[in-house]
């Protein structure tokens, strides 16, 4: 079951050109986006920071809304509904960002900031709610008589499991999950990582896992949607995209992964000084031309549409079967 269909979802924002008096520009930071999102699955997220992806997140939560495109969430859509669709979709989103201690009132204890929610959500008795917080805290791993405490006196991990058991007492359908990992040590991020995926098994949450941590998102999602300068480069069940990458980029990210040993290969000059895309220059055509070893002439001119191959769908010209691969010079 489809819990939201996005069809040719479009956001901007205006950012100046350079200096304080100078005029604004139009930046595109979604482009043409059309993806659905399945009930119980998790859908990972990754690409470059600026590529659009904490804006999707933004878009699908309420947070943002599209300047053009249609939102559906379980078949309705949003931008046409009534008060009382628009509250019960508000009411089923929660989300997890990168760092919990903003997100958190540091004048509230943590009993404070988790009785918020319950007191927004149900009408409940002060031992009702004492029992559910008691009960989410020893979930998510954290001991309940420290509920008197504030947020400064916890761990960032402590923070982030605080944070996402404040997620779960709003009983969300969806979960939002925007980098909820990528401040924290490495050995407090696979724990988090291993509560995430415990709870999805257990509640059937529907999450959007965004990251730039390609090897990271393989082990929570069901599907991985590849992103570069606001478009879908790459959408396709985790297994498939990581396995038997498509797109150049999908490959180039697969390629920045740190091996468990020293590679013998001398990386290049020209691999060390390639410049990060930015949304306010965005190339014509496809915009990963410029970085891509696999250009062909026609990919400077016009953006690719949609090839699937197998479960994977993928934008790029090389899967074009009226289109002939030449390398970057433009030799055979």
């Amino acid at each position: 079951m489809k819990l939201f269909e996005l069809h040719g979802i479009e956001k901007k924002f205006s950012v100046r050109k350079s200096g304080v008096f100078s005029s604004k520009k139009q930046i595109y930071a979604l482009k043409d986006i059309n993806l659905d999102i399945y009930q119980g699955e998790t859908l990972g997220v990754v690409g470059e920071s600026g590529c659009g992806k904490s804006t999707l997140g933004k878009i699908i939560t309420g947070i943002h809304t599209a300047e053009s495109g249609k939102l559906l969430w379980q078949g309705k859509d949003l931008s046409t509904a009534d008060k009382q669709t628009k509250d019960q979709y508000r009411s089923k989103i929660q989300a997890v960002f990168q760092d919990p201690y903003s997100s958190f009132n540091p004048t509230l204890t943590i009993l404070e900031i988790l009785q918020e929610p319950l007191n927004v959500r149900f009408s409940l008795s002060t031992h009702e709610k004492n029992r559910r917080i008691e009960e989410v805290l020893s979930r998510v791993g954290i001991d309940p008589g420290l509920t008197g405490r504030y947020p400064r006196a916890f761990s960032g991990g402590q923070r982030q499991r605080i944070s996402i058991a404040r997620a779960l007492l709003g009983e969300p359908d969806f979960l939002l999950c925007d980098e909820p990992i990528s401040a924290l040590d490495v050995s407090i991020q696979a724990q988090i990582m291993n509560l995430l995926a415990e709870l999805k098994d257990e509640m059937r949450i529907t999450m959007l896992f965004i990251s730039h941590n390609i090897s990271m998102v393989r082990h929570i999602s069901d599907r991985i949607a590849v992103m570069y300068l606001g478009r879908i480069v790459e959408l396709g069940t985790a297994e498939d995209v990581v396995n038997f990458p498509k797109h150049p980029y999908t490959k180039k990210l697969l390629s920045s992964i740190l091996p468990p040993y020293v590679q013998k290969e001398v990386i290049t000059t020209e691999e060390m000084e390639e410049e990060l895309p930015s949304a306010s220059s965005v190339p014509p055509g496809c915009p990963y031309h410029p970085r891509c070893p696999h250009c062909m002439p026609i990919c400077d001119k016009q953006f690719p549409s949609n090839f699937h191959i197998g479960n994977t769908e993928v934008a790029c010209h090389l899967y074009d079967q009226s289109t002939t691969t030449v390398s970057r010079n433009g030799k055979d």
